[in-house]
């Protein structure tokens, strides 16, 4: 989850977001993302991962 202070300050972050998975997985949002999220617009990255990776869609609700 991306809370909402980080989209009010828009620097570029790192999630974790390895969750049950048994190898991690991040993701990392730039400031032009939050400026994206901001404004209701929905943000695709991909996730960093030794071996493969996923895209993560991410989205306010």
């Amino acid at each position: 989850m991306v809370a909402a202070a980080d989209i009010a300050d828009p620097a570029a972050r790192t999630y974790d977001i390895t969750g049950e998975a048994t190898h991690g997985h991040t993701v990392m949002l730039t400031a032009a993302d939050f400026a994206e999220l901001a404004a209701n617009r929905r943000v695709t990255v991909t996730s960093s991962a030794v071996g493969h990776s996923h895209a993560v869609t991410i989205t306010c609700v």
